[in-house]
């Protein structure tokens, strides 16, 4: 049998996507330029995949103009796979895989960026995700897996990107559907779902050490009680104090309410 590759806008899409990563961490204006030339890129790229390494090699100079080596230096890496796959210069599964440990270190670098940015915790969070999403993958595509042959590869493929894609995506899914089935307790139960993802991210408290930045943080997520539970300042002291002579339970949203009303005691008037 004569194995059927992949749609070549297929192919593309993690390279686009990898541009958008690198754009966030870039200032606003890049990020409204990649999501105007998003959609057209793979357009293009259905007709000529290699169109994908011209964003790669913008997000390359912008990451070197920046001085952002480490990232400029994975984006490197996984340009040349892109740019191997389309021209057969290497075995196609060798440049897959390749470009897979590229996505693979590329994610994990930018989920320990924003979770130093946030201070957040990102150990039990990443692992988490980690064994749903091979779970789901293995669940999903074991079963079309165990009846290969040549033309279900890109149905294995499918299969294994919408079972991770599922897991990943739940919560906008949960709250898109919540916004057309429940629309009047579609945000209250957005925000219960924040909370509950929140929970592993919280790291422990040190104080004085970091006790401002903490402040300032939670100040920045001040409307966001979902923020609010995975800051370690919920653990405070006084926050224990002020549950028990209200009487109100002891569980994460009642502390994030409570430092939220805390927060908003500390403001000069």
């Amino acid at each position: 049998m004569i194995a059927l590759p992949l749609p070549p806008v297929a192919l593309a899409v993690p390279a686009v996507a990898w541009t958008g990563a690198v754009v966030c961490r870039l200032p606003a204006r890049y990020d409204r330029w990649w999501r105007w030339s998003a959609v057209p890129l793979l357009v293009a790229a259905w007709f000529a995949p290699v169109v994908v390494l011209v964003p790669l090699a913008a997000s390359l100079a912008l990451c070197l103009r920046t001085r952002r080596a480490l990232l400029g230096a994975v984006t490197a890496l996984f340009g040349l796979s892109c740019g191997a796959l389309p021209l057969d210069v290497l075995p196609r599964a060798l440049v897959v895989a390749s470009a897979g440990v590229d996505l693979l270190l590329f994610g994990v670098l930018v989920a320990v960026a924003d979770a130093f940015d946030e201070g957040e915790a990102i150990r039990g969070d990443m692992l988490r995700s980690l064994l749903a999403s091979a779970g789901l993958a293995a669940v999903f595509g074991g079963q079309v897996a165990l009846f290969l042959d040549d033309r279900l590869v890109p149905l294995l493929y499918g299969t294994v990107a919408a079972a991770i894609a599922v897991q990943v995506l739940a919560n906008p899914l949960a709250l898109l559907a919540d916004r057309v089935t429940v629309p009047a307790v579609a945000a209250g139960r957005a925000e219960l779902r924040e909370a509950v993802d929140s929970l592993p991210k919280r790291p422990p408290l040190e104080v004085p050490a970091d006790f401002a930045k903490l402040v300032r943080r939670a100040l920045s997520h001040y409307g966001d009680l979902g923020k609010l539970v995975a800051s370690p300042l919920v653990d405070l002291p006084v926050i224990d104090a002020r549950l028990a002579a209200r009487g109100a339970p002891d569980n994460p949203l009642e502390r994030a309410a409570e430092l939220k009303s805390l927060l908003l005691e500390g403001i000069p008037g």
